[in-house]
């Protein structure tokens, strides 16, 4: 075996090895960050809907305005063209 095969050998090593230890790395700090992100979730207070202004009568959605806009505009632009 020469000498250039052995330091292939050598960088495919050490470059399997940095790999393993980045993919350690990235799961352990993966993992510590989910842990922290559960726990700030955990400790936020409930929503309380008693404080939030009502918009549309008390409903949170009022159906598609802008779609019904583009829809009516292209309606009328098409009964224009066929006049």
């Amino acid at each position: 075996m020469g000498v250039v095969s052995k330091a292939g050998d050598w960088t495919f090593k050490a470059f399997t090895a940095g790999l393993g230890l980045a993919t350690i790395y990235l799961a352990a700090t993966f993992s510590a960050n989910v842990y922290r992100g559960l726990s700030w979730h955990n400790a936020q207070s409930p929503f309380d809907k008693s404080t939030e202004v009502p918009v549309n009568g008390g409903r949170m959605y009022n159906g598609p305005k802008l779609g019904k806009f583009i829809v009516g505009q292209h309606l009328e632009l098409n009964a224009v063209l066929v006049d």
